[in-house]
């Protein structure tokens, strides 16, 4: 897969997908899904187009939250899905402040756009007044078909990135999971070691879990390859401890090691 810093001329034609598809969770697969579907018969690549920052973040410079997933974690996922290239955009204030119809001139323009999805919430532009509607029509003024998507539901509740980063920070990782579609994981820092226990800081800005005790799997890259461990991890705010069971299964980890924890259950004892 592609990925271009910034809007980069195509000659197109083109099917875009829209949005900042924060976890990549089962509503934005079905989304993307029936935009490779399309491709497939078009002829076309798939283009998803999302921003390097959440739009709270360059309007509400004081809040800063933790997202579901990096940059580069989301660019992994959408390409397992089969699209063709993805098209991170700077988010500033001078994009927060351009009006709704020149942003998809431009981004269609661009990007030789013959088909745009969108979720059912999706809104762009100035205050984000625009929304799909708008976009039907303006897909009526510059030669595109808009394709909004209603809205994915699981038990009742709509499935959401808000939703899924609620659960994790209530430690329901394992209902999180399943929303996703994939393990939950954050990546970690080495800083020491005592008996069976390793000790851990985390790295990215990212929802970390409820404190408590968890099931996980430690995966340690190395010069020695990728290896997995079943650990315990505790977490403790902005670090956390992992228990291994036994000392034979100790991994080597260094400083250098990359190091991730996948998370698969709270469990209920305490320490």
């Amino acid at each position: 897969m592609k990925i271009y810093l910034g809007l980069t001329k195509i000659k197109g034609p083109t099917i875009l997908v829209l949005g900042m598809f924060d976890g990549i969770h089962i509503g934005h697969r079905r989304l993307i899904n029936e935009a490779v579907k399309l491709s497939e018969n078009e002829l076309s690549p798939v283009i998803l187009c999302t921003f390097n920052k959440r739009p709270v973040e360059v309007l509400k410079p004081d809040i800063q939250p933790d997202r579901l997933t990096t940059t580069a974690q989301r660019a992994r996922e959408v390409a397992s899905l089969g699209v063709n290239a993805m098209c991170i955009m700077k988010f500033d204030k001078e994009m927060a402040n351009q009006e709704p119809e020149y942003f998809i001139e431009n981004l269609v323009k661009t990007l030789n756009a013959e088909h745009i999805f969108v979720g059912y919430n999706y809104t762009f532009g100035k205050g984000g007044r625009g929304n799909g509607e708008l976009l039907k029509q303006l897909g009526v003024k510059y030669g595109f078909k808009t394709h909004v998507k209603s809205r994915v539901s699981d038990h009742g509740e709509t499935v959401s990135s808000t939703r899924i980063r609620s659960l994790i920070k209530n430690g329901n990782v394992a209902r999180a999971n399943e929303l996703l579609q994939y393990t939950y994981a954050m990546p970690v820092k080495f800083l020491k070691k005592q008996a069976n226990e390793f000790h851990f800081e985390y790295l990215a800005r990212k929802i970390i879990p409820k404190y408590g005790a968890y099931k996980c799997i430690l995966t340690v890259n190395n010069i020695n390859g990728i290896n997995d461990y079943e650990v315990i991890n505790l977490v403790q705010n902005k670090k956390c401890i992992a228990l291994f069971a036994q000392d034979e299964l100790l991994p080597c980890i260094t400083e250098d090691s990359k190091i991730a924890l996948h998370y698969i259950d709270k469990l209920n004892i305490k320490r």
